[in-house]
């Protein structure tokens, strides 16, 4: 945004939304409390408030952080992924059952009295599943200044012996061995490239309970 008073609440939802949680209602409500002041100050100096963005939403597009992922129609019922382009009237291969909740979408279209027809709106799927490769995220990470050095900052970091203070501490950065059979982290060819470890996380949701969301249950496990 080119007014320096937009951009920085701007920057101020952006950072509390992504570093501290604040939700999207709270951040929504930022913005228009922004807004509402610029509009109504009692100079000029903030001339241009009112293409100011209301919603955070349009800030997180607008700086580029939105999620990169491909959002999948998924089988409800064996969990089965499909192709993102698949048309409407797909089903399950192996179910045998829609994909496409399409009874909602043409009722959606029926006239009501001497209403007009509305057009009828595009079928959506019943549920879905957002995916991003770890590759393409990569691209992504590495697109960003600093991010090699940051990478290899670990090399050069004091380690205190007997503390956990990162994953490098562990036993397994230390241990594990590529396809050489040489140390994948500290071994020879190690240093002539970029070695990144990546950590998986199990978030195991009950089966029952997906009536809230078309991407998952209502709940978690917590595992």
């Amino acid at each position: 945004h080119p007014l320096w008073y937009i951009r920085a609440a701007m920057y101020l939802v952006g950072i509390l939304h992504t570093r501290h949680h604040v939700t999207f209602s709270a951040c929504d409500l930022i913005l228009r409390v922004f807004k509402f002041v610029f509009e109504n100050a009692p100079s000029d100096s903030f001339r241009g408030a009112s293409t100011m963005p209301k919603t955070l939403i349009t800030v997180l597009s607008a700086l580029d952080m939105t999620d990169k992922f491909v959002v999948h129609p998924i089988c409800y019922n064996c969990h089965r992924m499909f192709d993102p382009n698949l048309g409407s009237d797909g089903f399950c291969s192996a179910c045998e059952i829609p994909l496409f909740d399409t009874v909602a979408s043409v009722a959606n279209s029926l006239p009501l009295g001497d209403t007009p027809v509305r057009p009828v709106p595009a079928a959506k799927p019943i549920r879905v599943s957002p995916l991003q490769l770890p590759s393409r995220g990569l691209i992504e990470f590495f697109k960003r200044p600093g991010m090699f050095q940051a990478m290899n900052a670990w090399k050069t970091r004091l380690v205190v012996p007997g503390e956990m203070r990162s994953m490098q501490d562990g036993e397994v950065w230390k241990s594990i061995k590529g396809p050489d059979g040489e140390s994948f982290f500290h071994g020879p060819s190690a240093e002539k490239e970029i070695r990144v470890g990546v950590t998986l996380s199990l978030d195991w949701c009950f089966r029952f309970g997906r009536k809230t969301s078309n991407y998952g249950p209502s709940h978690s496990s917590g595992v």
